[in-house]
C-alpha cells in the first residue's frame, strides 16, 4: 500500500474500511518501499540454490552404491556436474542478495529507522502489514496485543526461513568436512544437513497456521458485516472530487448512487461458470500428460534375469521323459492339483479343503527341515548330498530318503511329467470366473508344496542311487525335468513359469551330479555344456536387449517362442495401461490396428475355456467397486469427458471399470 494508494490529494483524507475511521499512513514507510518482503526473496534464493546444489550431492554421498560405479546416475554422470555447478552459482547469488539486504537494513537504521521497523518491512510478504499495524480493515477487529504478536510472528518466520536456506549450504559443507574426519556417518551427514531445515520449515508452518487461523476468523467477521456500511457516500463523493482536481489524472466519472450493477452480476456468473469448467476439464488433461509416462516407466517389467532362467530350463528339455499322449488334460490337471495341494484365500480355487500328509517330515519342535538325518536342507540335496554318493551314503540316511518315496504325491508327479499339455486355469479354478474379477483380484496359488515335492524327489533319487538303483534315480530326476519344463511352457502366470524353471533346474543339476558321482563323467559333461551354452546364449540376448521399453511389449504378447506367463503378464499390463498411455491416445483413441492386435493375441494365447475367461478379464483392465469407490467413480466420469471412445480407448476402459 503506497502513499498514492492512500491519498490522491493533500486535501483528501483516506478512510480505513474497518471500524476505525481516520487517515492511514503510507506503507511501507518513506524510503523503504524497495525493501518490502526482501527477507522472503532472499530465503527463496538460498533455499532453491541450496537444494539444487546439496540434494544430488548428498544422495551421491549417502545412497548405497557399488564402489566401482562412476556415478550414482550411471552413465549420466553429467547430471551431478550440472546440478552442483548451477546450484552453487544460485547459492552464491543468494549469499550476495542477503549481503545487500543487510547493507540496506543497516543504512536505514543509520538514517533514523529502528531495526524492528525495517525488519517488519523486510518480512512483509503479504503486503498488508500497513493495515495490520494501523488496525485497519479486518485487523480492526483484533486487539492490539494480538496484532503485535502477528507482526512479531511474521518477522520470526522470515528470519527462520533465511536461516534454513543458509544452513543447507553451510551445514552441508561443514558436515562433509566432519564426515571426512570420521565424525559423521553417511546417515549422520544426511540428518545433520537436512534435519535443521526440516525443523525450521515445520516451525514456519506452525506459525503460519496460527496466523491464518486468527486472521481468517477476523476476516470472516469483517465480511459478515454488511459491505455497504463501508461505502460512505460522502467519502465516495470526496474521492471523485479529488480525482477531478488532480493534475494529469484520467477522468473517472462518478457513478449513480444505488445503481443495480446488473452487468457486473451477469459477468460474475459467466466468469464463475467458465472458471469451474476450465478447472474441471483441464485437470484430467494435465494429469494425463504425466501419469502415462510415469506409470509406464515404473510398471514395465525388466525380465532379463527371468529370460536367463527360462533359457537354463530349456537346456534340460531333451532330458525329460517321453511324452505320453494318452494322458488327458483332465488327468494332467488332477495330477497338478494334487501336487500343489489345497489352496486357501479364495473360493475360486477348485481345491480348497482338506490336508495332505507331509512330504518331508518336519521335527515337531522345528518349523523347517534343519534336523533331518542328512544334515543338509532339502533344497541343497542335489548340489551337496548327491556328490557324496561317490564317498558313500550312510545306510540310515539312504533308508530315510527312500522312505520319502512312499508319499502319494510322487505318483502324480510321474503322471504330470509325461503329460503332453496342461490346462492350468481349468485345474486350479472353479469356472466360470466371476464377471467382476480383474487381474488385480485374480488369486494366485501357492507353489511351495510342489517345490517341496521336487526337493523330496531329489532325496529319493539319492536314496535309490545309494542302494544301487541308479537307473531308477535317473528316471526320477528326469521326471522332475519333465514337470518343470511343462510348467515353464504351459503355465499362464509368470510365477508358475518360474516355479517350473526352478524345478527343471533342480532336476537337471542333480542329474549332472548323479552322472559325475556314479562314474559317468562324459554324460555329466554333456549336461553341463548344454547348460553353459544356454546361459551364454541368454546373456548375449540380454546384452542386446532394450528392456523396460513399453513399446516393446506388444510383439512379445504374440511371440509364441516367449514364455507364456511372460506373454500373459505383458498382455495384462498393456490392457490396463495402454489405453491411457498418453494424452494423444486418451483423446483420440487406440491406433487403427488395435483390434487386430487383440485378436492376434487371443489366437496365440487362448487354448482352453478357462484361458478365454482369463483373457477377457485381463482385457477389461481393472474395475472399481461401485459401493466403496464413489469418489473414484466421480473422478472416472470427469476424466471420461475429455477422452475419445471406441474399442480399446481409455474411456471404454474407465466405463468398463465403473460398471460393477
Amino acid at each position: 500500500m503506497s502513499a498514492d494508494a492512500t491519498s490522491l490529494d493533500p486535501s483528501f483524507e483516506a478512510q480505513p474500511t474497518g471500524a476505525v475511521r481516520g487517515p492511514l499512513l503510507p506503507w511501507p514507510p518513506p524510503g523503504l518501499e524497495r525493501l518490502r518482503g526482501d527477507l522472503w526473496n532472499t530465503a527463496a534464493s538460498l533455499g532453491v540454490g541450496g537444494s539444487i546444489f546439496v540434494l544430488p550431492m548428498l544422495a551421491a554421498l549417502t545412497v548405497p552404491q557399488d564402489a566401482w560405479r562412476p556415478s550414482i546416475f550411471g552413465d549420466a554422470w553429467w547430471i551431478l556436474l550440472i546440478t552442483s555447478a548451477s546450484g552453487l552459482a544460485a547459492l552464491i547469488g543468494g549469499f550476495v542478495q542477503l549481503f545487500r539486504v543487510l547493507g540496506r537494513w543497516r543504512a536505514a537504521v543509520r538514517r533514523g529507522y529502528r531495526s524492528f521497523t525495517v525488519a517488519i518491512v523486510l518480512a512483509d510478504r503479504e503486503g498488508d502489514t500497513g493495515y495490520l499495524i494501523q488496525g485497519a480493515r479486518a485487523y480492526s477487529l483484533l486487539p492490539e496485543d494480538r496484532r503485535g504478536r502477528l507482526v512479531s510472528g511474521r518477522v520470526a518466520q522470515a528470519v527462520v526461513a533465511v536461516a534454513a536456506g543458509l544452513w543447507l549450504g553451510v551445514g552441508f559443507v561443514g558436515g562433509v568436512v566432519a564426515a571426512a574426519r570420521g565424525l559423521l556417518t553417511q546417515g549422520g551427514l544426511a540428518l545433520w544437513t537436512l534435519g535443521p531445515p526440516v525443523v525450521a520449515m515445520a516451525a514456519i508452518a506452525f506459525l503460519r497456521a496460527a496466523e491464518k487461523s486468527l486472521v481468517l476468523k477476523a476476516r470472516r467477521d469483517w465480511h459478515a458485516k454488511p459491505w455497504s456500511e463501508d461505502l460512505a457516500r460522502e467519502d465516495i463523493q470526496r474521492w471523485h472530487a479529488a480525482m477531478a482536481e488532480r493534475e494529469h489524472a484520467l477522468a473517472v466519472p462518478a457513478g449513480t448512487v444505488d445503481a443495480g450493477g446488473g452487468p457486473q452480476r451477469l459477468s460474475s456468473v459467466l466468469v464463475a461458470v467458465a472458471g469451474v469448467s476450465v478447472l474441471v476439464l483441464a485437470v484430467p488433461l494435465v494429469t494425463m500428460v504425466g501419469i502415462g509416462p510415469v506409470i509406464t516407466a515404473v510398471a514395465v517389467p525388466r525380465f532379463s534375469a527371468t529370460a536367463k532362467k527360462a533359457g537354463r530350463a530349456e537346456a534340460f528339455r531333451v532330458l525329460r521323459p517321453a511324452v505320453d499322449s494318452s494322458i488327458t488334460l483332465e488327468e494332467a490337471g488332477q495330477a497338478f492339483s494334487a501336487l500343489i495341494g489345497p489352496q486357501s484365500g479364495s473360493e475360486m480355487f477348485r481345491v480348497r479343503e482338506g490336508e495332505s500328509p507331509e512330504i518331508i517330515p518336519r521335527p515337531r519342535d522345528q518349523q523347517g527341515w534343519a534336523d533331518n538325518p542328512t544334515g543338509i536342507t532339502p533344497e541343497r540335496w542335489g548340489s551337496e548330498l548327491m556328490p557324496r554318493l561317490a564317498e558313500g551314503i550312510e545306510p540310515s540316511v539312504a533308508a530315510y530318503l527312500r522312505g520319502l518315496g512312499a508319499h502319494p504325491a510322487f505318483a502324480s508327479l510321474s503322471v504330470l511329467s509325461r503329460a503332453p499339455a496342461l490346462d492350468e486355469v481349468g485345474a486350479l479354478y472353479v469356472l466360470p470366473l466371476p464377471e467382476t474379477l480383474d487381474r488385480w483380484q485374480y488369486p494366485i496359488p501357492k507353489y511351495s508344496r510342489i517345490r517341496e515335492v521336487a526337493y523330496a524327489q531329489v532325496g529319493v533319487a539319492v536314496g535309490e542311487a545309494a542302494a544301487g538303483r541308479v537307473e531308477e534315480a535317473e528316471a526320477r530326476l528326469r521326471e522332475l525335468i519333465g514337470v518343470g519344463t511343462l510348467l515353464a511352457n504351459e503355465g499362464t502366470t509368470l510365477i508358475s513359469n518360474l516355479v517350473g524353471v526352478v524345478i527343471a533346474g533342480t532336476g537337471g543339476d542333480a542329474l549332472a551330479n548323479l552322472y559325475a558321482a556314479t562314474g559317468r563323467p562324459e554324460d555329466a559333461r554333456v549336461v553341463r555344456e548344454r547348460l553353459d551354452a544356454a546361459e551364454a546364449a541368454m546373456r548375449r540376448v540380454a546384452a542386446g536387449s532394450v528392456g523396460g521399453r513399453f513399446e516393446g511389449l506388444p510383439p512379445v504378447v504374440t511371440d509364441t517362442s516367449a514364455m507364456r506367463g511372460l506373454r500373459w503378464e505383458h498382455f495384462g499390463i498393456l490392457s490396463a495401461l495402454g489405453p491411457c498411455l498418453n494424452l494423444q491416445r486418451a483423446v483420440f483413441g487406440p491406433p487403427r490396428d488395435y483390434a487386430g492386435w487383440v485378436e492376434r493375441a487371443r489366437t496365440s494365447l487362448v487354448r482352453y475355456e478357462g484361458e478365454q475367461e482369463v483373457f477377457e478379464m485381463m482385457r477389461r483392465g481393472f474395475s472399481i467397486d461401485a459401493e466403496a469407490g464413489g469418489g473414484a467413480l466421480a473422478v472416472a466420469r470427469v476424466y471420461g469427458q475429455v477422452m475419445g471412445g471406441g474399442v480399446g480407448s481409455c474411456a471404454e476402459l474407465l466405463a468398463a471399470a465403473t460398471v460393477y
